[in-house]
């Protein structure tokens, strides 16, 4: 079976579908966030998440898996909303708090932290997720 393609504007139509093959033109790049940075900002927050303060590396259950917090790098000012690339801009955000977060933006960081928090403990409170105490895990 045989499909018929043409390329517009750097999208690539193919029978009615589109897959991007690469960015569209004039479109902003996300930078590269390199070990030595995503390093460098881990220790600058104590290995815990800027906005909800837990340690990265911690488990916790969803959907009855066991998963772990990873350090996700974070737009404060969110990059859809022209947020910029710079360091003063990005954090270390919790993978939990990333997803939360989307593309939100509130006119101060302690606004941010507080819906986030509150995002936590309601999934927590729905049982939605459940985090896994230290000694749970050593047992």
């Amino acid at each position: 079976m045989s499909f018929s393609s043409v390329k517009i504007c750097d999208y690539e139509i193919v029978d009615h579908v589109v897959t991007q093959v690469k960015n569209v033109v004039g479109q902003k790049r996300r930078r590269k966030y390199y070990k030595k940075f995503r390093v460098s900002l881990s220790e600058s927050q104590d290995n815990k998440c800027y906005w909800c303060y837990r340690d990265f590396g911690m488990y916790f259950k969803k959907d009855g898996f066991l998963k772990m917090l990873t350090m996700q790098i974070d737009h404060v000012k969110p990059y859809l909303m022209e947020g910029r690339n710079e360091d003063d801009n990005l954090v270390g955000a919790c993978s939990r708090c990333n997803v939360y977060k989307s593309s939100s933006y509130f006119s101060n960081e302690d606004d941010m932290r507080q819906h986030l928090i509150d995002k936590w403990n309601s999934d927590i409170k729905k049982n939605k997720i459940e985090v896994i105490d230290e000694t749970e895990q050593e047992e």
